[in-house]
């Protein structure tokens, strides 16, 4: 876990040297779930994300925008006789193509990788389980979403997380072929500002 961290820190700081970079910040609701086989009984989760985005220019129109990304994730179940929440917890790192497609609108897509920070089940009157063991360490994914940005780098987003990668690291469920993904619908809003502004 150090050393991805340690390189998005190394190259956030080559970011900042950049000619019109800006840096922000961005939170919002997670509204995921896990989709799959035999995965009728999970349902969509609410829960949150946070972190720190920069801003860098291609041209007028087009940006790079990486993330450094906390997000609560996983999903709500129901069986007949039982009920819960399994809560994934990952630092997600996105790598958006920003293109603004009209004055303030911008549409995004891009890769996103996530470490797993933790992993627990919550059965409805018992206590948390860890479930690490049985959820695969690393998460890969693909982003689209849209966005309005104002003059004074406030700006509001959708984003859909589309998991490709199966999150199961169960081998009785492995064996028997069972493979999950993530799927996560983010509402954000978040503040640009220019580090190299002058004044």
């Amino acid at each position: 876990m150090k050393k991805p961290i340690f390189l998005i820190l190394i190259v956030t700081l080559i970011f900042m040297s950049c000619a019109g970079t800006r840096m922000g910040v961005v939170v919002g609701p997670n509204f995921s779930n896990v989709v799959g086989d035999q995965a009728d009984s999970w349902k969509t989760k609410t829960s949150i994300h946070g972190g720190v985005v920069a801003d860098l220019p291609v041209d007028d129109k087009i940006s790079i925008q990486p993330g450094l990304i906390y997000s609560s994730q996983g999903a709500d179940y129901s069986e007949s006789a039982f009920s819960g929440t399994v809560n994934l917890d990952y630092l997600n790192i996105p790598i958006m193509g920003k293109f603004e497609v009209a004055e303030g609108f911008n549409v995004q897509v891009g890769p996103q990788v996530g470490f797993l920070l933790s992993a627990k089940d919550k059965e409805d009157g018992e206590p948390d389980v860890d479930v690490k063991d049985f959820v695969k360490s690393t998460d890969f994914g693909v982003n689209i979403g849209v966005g309005y940005e104002l003059a004074n780098g406030l700006n509001f987003g959708a984003r859909y997380n589309l998991g490709l990668s199966d999150l199961n690291d169960d081998p009785d469920l492995s064996d028997e072929g069972v493979k999950w993904k993530n799927s996560v619908i983010q509402i954000s809003i978040g503040y640009l500002f220019d580090l190299t502004k002058k004044e």
